[in-house]
């Protein structure tokens, strides 16, 4: 069986004509869309049909910043809408039913991976500032109220579950914080990790922000929930310079 698979980052609608314009070379293949945020789905239905699209979220720590070069701090899983045995020879695979969860389960935690990108910091460098540990917590607080007014069933994923995210999102503020910063640091462990918006930054990529935070917003507004951290976010991202302290970063998204 021949596979077609749609690399992680940002999708837009571009990718969606560019499948449309193409989806007759593929044959009958498969067509994998692994892209981080909530839209990639949809597009690839209309390019190719539905008996053709497989969804899928990659969950795994992985830097990839040149050709034939990669370095995996862990060994990840590949989670799919439905089961693809040539997928299964290469990678460790799971199937889940409930992809629209698991899409938004995968968002909530990218919501932060812009901070790395503003700032240069790894991951675990930026949950010891206080003010941006608290600015990522804002914004999965938000992206779960927007999850939730669309009714929404989180799905649990590799490292991450529906409850961490829930205790994130109701818990108070500054104790939300430090859990979330003890959560980075022993899972992520010591080995610096950065996320893929910062490795677009570093491959001089366009950003995903647009699809992750700004998926957020653009459903918050939606539902008349308000998501102000994860605007900010967008904006910053849109207006990408030279990066920016951790202070500068966190009164930026904290609004302060």
């Amino acid at each position: 069986m021949n596979v077609l698979v749609i690399g992680a980052g940002a999708l837009g609608s571009l990718l969606g004509a560019l499948l449309k314009e193409h989806a007759p070379s593929f044959g009958r293949a498969p067509v994998v869309a692994l892209q981080n945020g909530l839209a990639q789905d949809a597009l690839v239905r209309d390019a190719v049909g539905a008996e053709r699209a497989v969804a899928a979220v990659a969950v795994l720590d992985a830097t990839f910043l040149e050709d034939g070069h990669v370095d995996c701090a862990r060994r990840g899983t590949l989670v799919l809408s439905r089961a693809l045995p040539v997928l299964a020879d290469a990678v460790r695979v799971r199937v889940e039913p409930n992809m629209v969860g698991a899409r938004w389960t995968k968002l909530l935690i990218n919501l932060g991976n812009v901070i790395p990108a503003l700032t240069g910091l790894s991951f675990q460098h930026a949950v010891e500032h206080e003010g941006l540990a608290r600015a990522h917590v804002r914004m999965v607080r938000e992206g779960v109220l927007v999850a939730r007014a669309e009714g929404v069933t989180l799905a649990a994923l590799p490292w991450t579950s529906p409850l961490l995210l829930r205790a994130t999102a109701t818990l108070p503020e500054a104790l939300a914080a430090r859990a979330y910063a003890f959560r980075v640091k022993s899972v992520l462990g010591k080995a610096p990790a950065f996320g893929s918006t910062w490795q677009s930054v570093e491959r001089g990529r366009s950003l995903e922000t647009e699809w992750l935070n700004g998926e957020v917003v653009r459903r918050g507004e939606i539902h008349g929930v308000p998501t102000p951290t994860n605007r900010a976010a967008v904006e910053l991202a849109r207006a990408m310079g030279p990066r920016l302290s951790a202070d500068e970063t966190a009164r930026a998204l904290l609004g302060a």
